[in-house]
């Protein structure tokens, strides 16, 4: 059982700020104008480790310290945090919404942004995060965590098949009808349900002392594999969509446990600094188009997409700051000296 205070966790920490520029770089596909295999490989299969290696530190720090106290105060600060973070992020791309003429049409539709979908595209994360958290603390709280392993790992398989396998499914009578309309409530199976509570879970799994001795190794396997698997699903034409892949949990497990392995602490802006960069840098992406698009040279950013993910993240760093500094002063201005915000919760 691994006991928080004990580490500093500097690879944890500092693989945050490679995890966030790894999502900008799902966002913009910076290899594409050089060549597509290459951009989907590294793109589309490497970076999607970004989304379940934040989802394992929460599950580390958050539900870690539940299932080794038994308290759920972690859990509902994390809650808390999460909630305002997800409050305060709809706020801001609200005009974006607006403007693009996204904002939803019916009730339906308004709970399917608030609990899957995420009131901007980027924002998924921040409801699935929520509801796995729910969730999974209360399958913690009915069952032991190895039951609960093996109920959020079927929960996981579901999803596959609505997602980089989707294709099997026109190969099963009625399946696809079943995933088709489940995504009328969902539109994609990486959600707070099927999704989050695996890598959650894995987190939680990890603090209570399920470890590699020699992760190195089997994570550079696994990554291959994941490499293979994403090539062959995406090449013969499965994926509806691309978050899900079989190995992911496996690699995510050992990359994980690499980290843990890197000693020291790191400077706890690092935690701050992820999070503003996940939450800023599509507003960052759609200034930038807007900019190019009205001095005539939008298709620049078409056409050389590295230059425009450099760009991005260029933005993305200054906008984090700015996020930061008026944070700074909001809680410098209706916040008690002794309840300032001086920090961001590790599971961010």
């Amino acid at each position: 059982m691994i006991k928080s205070s004990s580490k500093g966790y500097a690879g944890i920490d500092c693989f945050r700020m490679i995890a966030a520029f790894m999502v900008i770089a799902i966002h913009t596909s910076p290899f594409l104008s050089w060549n597509e295999t290459l951009d989907f490989l590294i793109t589309f299969v490497i970076c999607r480790l970004a989304v379940p290696f934040f989802l394992t530190c929460t599950g580390f720090f958050v539900l870690g310290s539940f299932c080794e106290i038994g308290k759920s105060t972690s859990l509902l600060r994390s809650l808390h945090k999460l909630l305002i973070l997800y409050g305060v992020s709809t706020i801001l791309y609200l005009p974006v919404n607006l403007y693009a003429g996204n904002l939803p049409t019916s009730l339906g539709e308004l709970l399917r942004m608030l609990f899957f979908d995420g009131t901007f595209y980027q924002l998924w994360y921040l409801p699935a995060t929520i509801v796995g958290l729910v969730f999974t603390g209360f399958l913690l709280r009915c069952f032991s965590l190895r039951t609960t392993g093996i109920l959020v790992g079927v929960l996981y398989i579901i999803g596959l098949f609505g997602d980089s396998y989707y294709g099997l499914t026109a190969y099963i009578p009625g399946l696809q009808n079943l995933y088709d309309f489940s995504f009328q409530i969902s539109s994609y199976t990486r959600n707070g349900i099927l999704f989050a509570p695996a890598f959650l879970w894995l987190g939680a799994w990890i603090h209570q002392g399920h470890q590699s001795k020699t992760p190195g190794i089997p994570f550079v396997l696994s990554l291959m594999f994941l490499l293979t698997e994403g090539y062959l699903t995406w090449r013969l034409n499965l994926q509806r969509h691309n978050s899900f892949y079989v190995l992911l949990p496996l690699c995510t497990f050992y990359l994980f446990q690499l980290l843990l392995y890197i000693p020291g602490k790191a400077h706890p802006a690092l935690r701050w600094f992820s999070m503003n960069l996940y939450v800023i840098h599509p507003f960052c992406i759609a200034v930038l188009l807007l900019i190019f698009n009205t001095v005539g040279f939008g298709y620049f950013l078409e056409t050389h997409s590295f230059i425009h993910y450099l760009l991005v993240c260029a933005l993305s760093i200054f906008g984090a700051y700015t996020l930061h500094f008026i944070e700074l002063l909001w809680h410098r201005h209706f916040k008690s000296p002794a309840k300032r915000f001086s920090h961001r919760e590790k599971s961010f």
